[in-house]
């Protein structure tokens, strides 16, 4: 049995403002749903709605089923209290404190599956969090949709940017780590 963590990848839009799972987020969830078999568990970490009538998770998980997937796919109780923006280490933080919640904690070993310039910040993320790690699989979309990611997310259909601030991001997640544990 295999245990993979999603990291989330966003949200996209079309062009009647409809909402669904980005490209990005689509490719990870491809690749574990390519990676996973039925007795292996599938964390879809916890994230944002954008303004939508749902997180991202939940469109991740939608669009699992519509895709048969086969193993056990798990997202943080509803009721879960959110900050107003979760960053890659808020995803890491939350789902253990759900896991916590239902005497899962500490997992075995986990897949990590993220968007590639993600996958620096996933791990370091997460092994502040203590999980630990096997491995970090990465994904970037083959097929576009020609959907617009969400505005706050822009710089994922600038692949330079979103490196730079990939970067950006761990040192503010790295402050904001040590300022929470001090």
């Amino acid at each position: 049995m295999k245990t993979f963590i999603v990291i989330p990848e966003g949200l996209a839009t079309d062009t009647e403002g409809y909402f669904f799972v980005s490209d990005y987020y689509a490719a990870a969830l491809d690749l574990v749903n390519l990676e996973c078999n039925e007795e292996d568990h599938i964390f879809l970490a916890p994230a944002n709605s954008f303004g939508a009538k749902q997180e991202e998770e939940y469109f991740g998980r939608d669009y699992l089923i519509a895709r048969k997937c086969n193993a056990e796919i798990e997202l943080i109780d509803r009721d879960f209290q959110r900050d107003a923006y979760l960053d890659t280490l808020d995803n890491a933080m939350y789902l253990k404190a759900h896991l916590k919640k239902h005497g899962k904690w500490p997992l075995d070993p986990v897949i990590l599956i993220c968007n590639k310039p993600h996958k620096f910040r996933g791990w370091i993320m997460f092994k502040l969090c203590g999980y630990s790690i096997n491995k970090v699989l990465v994904s970037r979309p083959v097929n576009r949709t020609g959907r617009l990611m969400v505005k706050r997310l822009w710089f994922y259909d600038v692949g330079f940017v979103q490196y730079f601030y990939e970067t950006a991001a761990i040192v503010h997640n790295i402050i904001k780590f040590v300022y929470k544990i001090v």
